[in-house]
């Protein structure tokens, strides 16, 4: 397993209360769930935002619903709830 970057990307609210629209993750091949907490680890106020039950989770641009293997180029985006009209 080498470690590499996986890239964070964070969007709408998520976006103003990280106050980043993007963050790189030195990790080896890790489950969805540990990169999450790797994130938490390190921006410890970003938990609640983060770990809310509505907040979805794409992977390569494809929605998740299950804690799958993430690897060395992926890109992950959180994103909230979508409103509008």
């Amino acid at each position: 397993m080498d470690t590499a970057m996986i890239n964070v990307l964070f969007f709408a609210s998520l976006k103003e209360t990280t106050g980043q629209d993007s963050l790189s993750v030195m990790l080896s091949d890790v489950k969805l769930s540990k990169l999450i907490e790797k994130i938490i680890s390190d921006h410890p106020t970003w938990s609640e935002a983060l770990t809310a039950p509505n907040i979805v989770v794409s992977v390569n641009k494809e929605i998740v619903l299950d804690d799958i293997l993430i690897s060395q180029g992926d890109e992950v985006a959180f994103l909230p709830p979508v409103t509008g009209g």
